[in-house]
């Protein structure tokens, strides 16, 4: 009972200690460190230091571990550009050249991007009659996979207007500033492809797609509302991007550059690292990060990301 080095003793210089410096008092650790014969002094200061560990290397609630994070199947990738596509270019080969044309499109239920084509009816022609065409569409700078770009190659034909829905019609009216009446008088073309090309910016890959396995694949069920997330989270989330780097992939804050939000889907998302260190060759370090539970909305894609920021600073400030 008291006096130095003894069990109150020990205890009470750990819970000031610990205490001072943040960290939770653990009455197990110290019990356990008497039975063991350690040095009160050394064990104080390996307590002090653990937590900082253990934070760095706890499990996050919301995400699957690093090791087991998922992205989405070159076929999925592809079927998300063509989902938010504004506008692609139709392209072949004729007698004359190669005939290229930019046109607003909108995908059907399986991924085939529909339009219409101003101009001579010479035009529509050739592309029904001609053996092969290419549609290319690319992600925008501000969508969720951005730079992407995905080639159809395959045929072209006719489509019915009872087959376009409502929704499909209001989209391309306002892509195109056509009312939805004129739409449904024009005539509407379709690329069904035999072979898909995928060419992934973030990652640098490129993959080519079976049309079945691209026909079944499921988008991005967050990608028209990914844009939104990404602007934002870019624009005024900077600082909780830095600190989230720095903990989920243990490394110093002031080591990092910048952060940011390269893409995001309802399996996870991918971050880009800059390393102050990192000269401007090496690019940014890109870092997948996959989600426990999918969100399906805006709103639980936004809350996901809430709570990350939230727990990134716990587990910085050792309370976690």
């Amino acid at each position: 009972r008291g006096g130095v080095g003894s069990r109150a003793e020990l205890r009470l210089r750990c819970v000031a200690s610990t205490r001072r410096r943040g960290y939770p008092y653990r009455p197990e650790a110290v019990s356990f460190a008497r039975r063991s014969g350690m040095r009160p002094i050394p064990f104080l200061m390996s307590l002090i230091a653990a937590p900082v560990v253990l934070a760095l290397n706890a499990a996050w609630t919301d995400l699957v571990p690093q090791a087991s994070a998922s992205r989405l199947t070159a076929a999925q990738t592809a079927r998300s550009v063509l989902a938010v596509a504004a506008a692609g270019t139709i392209c072949h080969t004729c007698e004359s050249g190669i005939l290229a044309r930019a046109v607003p499109c909108v995908a059907d239920a399986r991924g085939c991007p529909m339009f219409v084509l101003n101009g001579d009816g010479e035009v529509v022609q050739r592309l029904l009659a001609a053996d092969t065409t290419t549609f290319f569409a690319s992600a925008a700078p501000t969508d969720a996979h951005s730079g992407t770009g995905v080639s159809l190659i395959g045929s072209v034909e006719n489509v019915q207007i009872d087959d376009i829905d409502k929704d499909q019609l209001k989209t391309m009216s306002a892509r195109t500033g056509y009312s939805v009446d004129h739409l449904s008088t024009r005539e509407w073309l379709r690329v069904t492809p035999g072979r898909v090309h995928v060419r992934n910016a973030i990652y640098n890959s490129e993959d080519w797609v079976q049309p079945d396995e691209y026909a079944e694949a499921q988008p991005n069920m967050i990608g028209e509302e990914a844009a939104k997330l990404l602007l934002k989270l870019n624009a005024k989330h900077t600082s909780d991007l830095v600190r989230f780097a720095s903990v989920y992939g243990s490394q110093d804050e002031a080591d990092i550059a910048a952060c940011t939000l390269l893409s995001v889907d309802h399996l996870g998302f991918d971050i880009g690292v800059q390393k102050k260190d990192a000269s401007s060759d090496d690019g940014l370090d890109v870092i997948r990060i996959a989600f426990k539970v999918p969100p399906q909305t805006l709103e639980e894609a936004t809350s996901a990301f809430t709570k990350l920021f939230q727990e990134a600073f716990a587990k910085q400030q050792g309370w976690m």
